[in-house]
């Protein structure tokens, strides 16, 4: 009874693992073709990025904003790491 019992949860471990791997596959590949989605169109076009967090196999919501909006928070998000890099680089010593 040990025995099937552990062979079913190994198994169910591996179906898991490999469903998990499959779908993080799928996003890369669907990020990369709409990173060039984007790439030729203009500032006003509706880009939609999935949110993903770690540990989770399924997609619950998308972040959607235009071409120029995604440009704005990449731009402040890089402003604030590196503005945090700086403060920790002066009171570090």
């Amino acid at each position: 009874m040990r025995g099937t019992f552990i062979a079913l949860t190994a198994g169910l471990t591996l179906l898991m693992s490999t469903a998990a791997m499959a779908h993080d596959t799928t996003n890369s590949m669907s990020n990369d073709a709409m990173l060039q989605n984007t790439a030729a169109t203009s500032g006003d076009k509706i880009v939609c990025k999935p949110i993903t967090h770690e540990g989770m196999l399924v997609r619950t919501k998308q972040n959607c904003n235009t071409v120029d909006e995604w440009k704005r928070i990449r731009e402040y998000t890089q402003q604030q790491l590196s503005d945090y890099q700086m403060k920790s680089m002066r009171f570090g010593r």
